[in-house]
């Protein structure tokens, strides 16, 4: 993945370190939960600030 990021401006690979609790999943345990959702964007987001995309 991080090769192929490096061959496309187009891409980006972020690195995901996972250190989930239970409160990251919703009650069947497979979908993620509103606060799952929202690390998700917080995620997504500081990786498109990093490269500028957003502000």
């Amino acid at each position: 993945m991080k090769k192929i990021a490096n061959e496309n401006s187009k891409i980006i690979f972020e690195e995901l370190i996972l250190n989930l609790q239970s409160d990251f999943y919703c009650e069947d345990l497979v979908h993620p939960s509103d606060i799952g959702y929202q690390a998700i964007a917080e995620f997504a987001g500081d990786g498109l600030r990093r490269r500028q995309f957003l502000h």
